[in-house]
């Protein structure tokens, strides 16, 4: 398979923020989010005969959806904007290439699917359908047009004040609390993973998003040991090589 020039440039940029992700400190944090902010820049003018993946000779992907634009990018694949033709909705798309995945990677992505497919509150993100043609995996969600809890607080320069804190966490709380109904756990929290549908109005905006690392677990359960996640935001717990609940949500939230 040849690799293109920005497929080589973006796979060089991941296995650096991932690099970055073992410093622990605000300002490799915010060099990470430099250089993330960046290397979108320079992928978002895409068109569909540019992308990274091949989605101009996905003949399954072009019957269903018009292309429409690049959100995100990750090492297994890329997330866009487009629109379902035949009734002309809008929503994200997050496309992995099977090229790219090895078979830890495809359990996270029917994990998703799966779990995606259960649940319905109005703080994590809708999902449509999962299709999959001969050269990717499509997972179809409602499209969140105000950006994540990251782009929020890059866009103000400094911290959000405490009324802005408490409606956010609010609605992230009554998200967490919704999944631990459902005897859910996310292991992935994170600013990049909570979306809002508006940047300027926050009330009822949070969205949960990315549910790869989700699994089950009961309230009295401390047997999950998988070490997962996002390591600047992983509980001591998790780091620490112990067993560990749903009450790993709680230091996340901290952060």
């Amino acid at each position: 398979m040849t690799i293109s020039r920005v497929q080589c440039k973006h796979q060089i940029a991941i296995i650096y923020l991932e690099f970055l992700m073992d410093q622990n400190s605000r300002v490799v944090i915010s060099k990470r989010a430099r250089l993330k902010k960046r290397l979108m820049s320079e992928l978002a003018p895409f068109t569909l005969e540019n992308l990274p993946l091949n989605l101009s000779g996905d003949v399954f992907f072009n019957n269903l959806y018009a292309f429409h634009n690049v959100l995100g990018a990750g090492a297994y694949g890329i997330v866009i904007s487009a629109i379902e033709k035949k009734h002309l909705e809008q929503c994200a798309i997050k496309i992995i290439s099977k090229d790219l995945i090895e078979e830890s990677e495809y359990v996270r992505i029917c994990n998703e699917a799966e779990v995606l497919s259960k649940l319905d509150n109005k703080n994590i993100v809708k999902f449509h359908r999962v299709h999959q043609s001969n050269y990717h995996f499509f997972i179809v969600m409602e499209l969140i047009k105000g950006g994540s809890l990251h782009d929020l607080i890059n866009l103000k320069g400094k911290p959000l004040n405490e009324n802005e804190c408490c409606i956010i966490m609010k609605q992230v709380f009554n998200g967490i609390a919704y999944l631990r109904s459902m005897n859910l756990l996310h292991r992935d929290l994170k600013l990049a993973n909570i979306l809002l549908t508006s940047l300027e109005r926050l009330d009822n905006s949070v969205k949960l998003i990315d549910f790869g690392f989700s699994t089950s677990v009961e309230s009295e359960d401390y047997s999950l040991i998988e070490r997962c996640g996002t390591i600047c935001y992983m509980a001591p717990e998790i780091i620490e090589g112990k067993k560990y609940s749903y009450v790993i949500s709680l230091p996340i939230l901290g952060c």
